[in-house]
């Protein structure tokens, strides 16, 4: 059957032409430029930013591709800890339209507009990717190590990373991210669909049903 889903698009200089799909900017009449457009499923920074760079460099790894990202986990709690990305966050409100804005010390956050990634990954339970919002689940520098250990360990238990007590949850159909100037944040990469891609300020926006799919 025929189905409109959402695209998720980044706006952020540093990042490569992606699409060219010139459909999609005009039927949404946003601000992005088509050079600067990047779709994707997930986003994460933190520690899925630097276990994603690790796992890079764990290629020469036999077996499957989960132990590079096991390996790469365990070394960036071990070597890296405590890793605190801060910025700047802003979001829109879903409900109210307003924009909010709040200084954060991220550990680790997970944005998707898919209550799943996969069959393994769930993510919020109050998310489809059709109904023009974006989840973004952090986890931030409240927790400990093992209290950011617990949380993340839910995403290998089956249960949804957002339900988590250490997790804080944001539902919006838009956000952006400003590390802070000088900080530890502007060496910490950005993980995109599995792709470590370097830091800097990002923009963040669902084009709600901009793109239609066969879905079985």
């Amino acid at each position: 059957a025929d189905a409109d889903a959402d695209v998720v698009a980044v706006d952020d200089v540093g990042l490569n032409v992606v699409s060219d799909d010139k459909k999609i900017e005009e039927n949404n009449n946003c601000e992005y430029k088509e050079e600067y457009l990047y779709g994707l499923s997930c986003i994460g920074w933190g520690l899925a930013g630097v276990c994603t760079a690790r796992a890079q460099k764990l290629r020469w790894i036999p077996g499957q591709k989960k132990i590079r990202y096991d390996v790469a986990g365990f070394l960036t709690l071990l070597k890296d800890w405590p890793l605190v990305c801060e910025c700047l966050f802003e979001w829109r409100d879903a409900e109210t339209g307003e924009w909010k804005a709040e200084q954060l010390g991220m550990v680790n956050m997970i944005a998707s507009n898919m209550d799943k990634l996969g069959v393994a990954h769930a993510i919020c339970r109050d998310i489809k990717p059709d109904d023009g919002n974006i989840c973004v689940a952090v986890i931030d520098d409240s927790n400990s190590r093992s209290g950011t250990v617990a949380a993340a360990m839910t995403l290998k238990q089956g249960k949804y990373l957002a339900d988590h007590k250490n997790v804080r949850t944001f539902i919006t159909p838009e956000f952006k991210i400003t590390p802070v100037s000088g900080s530890k944040a502007e060496r910490i990469p950005y993980n995109l669909d599995g792709d470590p891609i370097d830091s800097g300020t990002m923009h963040v926006k669902v084009l709600h049903k901009a793109m239609n799919v066969f879905a079985l």
